[in-house]
């Protein structure tokens, strides 16, 4: 019996595709203080590149974090303006079965109908790994907290 649930959860990962994790680090995340205001999820893989997301996302151009973009790249998810009681996670970063990355989020807001704090708010995560030619896909959990 034990033999056939180990078996079914292998058979469920491989399905799901889910890969060896990949170990990332935060440059930058959180709700309130943060330079992102615009809505965006974008990979970023050079100095030019991250020069004009900075000028063009960002509401303090200049001010960009040092990036050595021979060995890493940056990895971008901004909500845009949220209303309080909104959060924003990264949870992991994988591989799937081709080798591209799948980046693991998870939004929370309070339900529909539910009064969260009455501050606005801009979640948002900056994370690096390192550099590779792949494609990336985010996939975004959403979860209703109780009022």
């Amino acid at each position: 019996m034990r033999k056939e649930m180990v078996i079914a959860a292998g058979l469920v990962l491989a399905l799901a595709g889910c890969g060896r994790e990949v170990p990332f680090t935060v440059l930058d995340g959180g709700s309130s203080g943060g330079c992102l205001l615009r809505r965006t999820q974008m990979v970023v893989r050079t100095q030019f590149e991250w020069e004009q997301f900075w000028a063009t996302f960002t509401a303090c151009p200049g001010k960009q974090p040092a990036v050595d973009f021979s060995r890493q790249m940056a990895i971008v998810y901004a909500t845009g303006m949220r209303g309080g009681g909104f959060s924003l996670t990264l949870d992991r970063i994988g591989e799937d079965r081709e080798g591209n990355l799948v980046v693991h989020l998870t939004t929370r807001a309070p339900r529909a109908g539910c009064m969260g704090p009455a501050n606005i708010i801009y979640p948002r995560v900056v994370a690096l790994t390192a550099q590779r030619s792949v494609r990336v896909r985010f996939e975004t959990r959403h979860k209703s907290l109780r009022c």
